[in-house]
């Protein structure tokens, strides 16, 4: 996993990171090869992928670490202190199975939380989590509809675009990986 430097004050490189905050790192290096062939079999790119620790005290309560797909954060986590925690945004409630608890934080009203303890442990929510990084590149926000590229994207029934952060803000990707394909010898729309 790539360390990544923040010029924002709320963000810190994971190698800056409070003791407090290993058990996040480990959690999240654990699953990374997950996350990243996931991405990658949605038509991203490891590159896309970005994590960073909040400052403890800044706005919140306490301090997490966000993992984040683009400009999007796919799940925040805090596995120290007394509230330990996943928290995804709230675009994902829909698929957050019911037979885990679900709360909302006064301090993070735009995020879902699930309790992590010995009932729900984090392991429990690796899968979860990886279906989530799938919503992540479905439901990231499209900035066009195709590019030059469409006909050899519906041949290949997949994005061909080299530029996987170009790639990632195309509609017809998220239109192709949902199994239909307008254009060319694969058109069954």
């Amino acid at each position: 996993m790539s360390e990544n430097n923040f010029n924002d004050t709320d963000q810190i490189a994971m190698s800056d990171i409070v003791p407090d905050g290993q058990a996040e790192k480990d959690y999240i290096n654990r699953i990374y090869p997950q996350i990243v062939s996931t991405v990658e079999k949605c038509g991203g790119d490891a590159s896309l992928l970005s994590v960073a620790a909040v400052k403890p005290g800044y706005k919140f309560s306490g301090d997490y670490v966000s993992l984040k797909l683009g400009s999007m954060v796919v799940f925040r986590i805090k596995l120290h202190g007394k509230a330990q925690y996943l928290a995804f945004p709230d675009i994902f409630s829909d698929l957050i199975p019911d037979e885990f608890p679900k709360k909302v934080a006064a301090s993070q009203q735009k995020y879902v939380r699930l309790n992590v303890d010995n009932d729900y442990p984090i392991e429990k929510y690796t899968d979860l989590i990886l279906k989530l990084m799938i919503e992540s590149m479905n439901r990231y926000p499209s900035e066009w509809s195709c590019c030059s590229r469409y006909q050899e994207c519906s041949d290949a029934k997949a994005c061909v675009n080299p530029d996987k952060n170009i790639a990632l803000a195309c509609s017809y990707r998220k239109t192709l990986n949902s199994g239909r394909i307008f254009y060319g010898k694969n058109r069954n729309v």
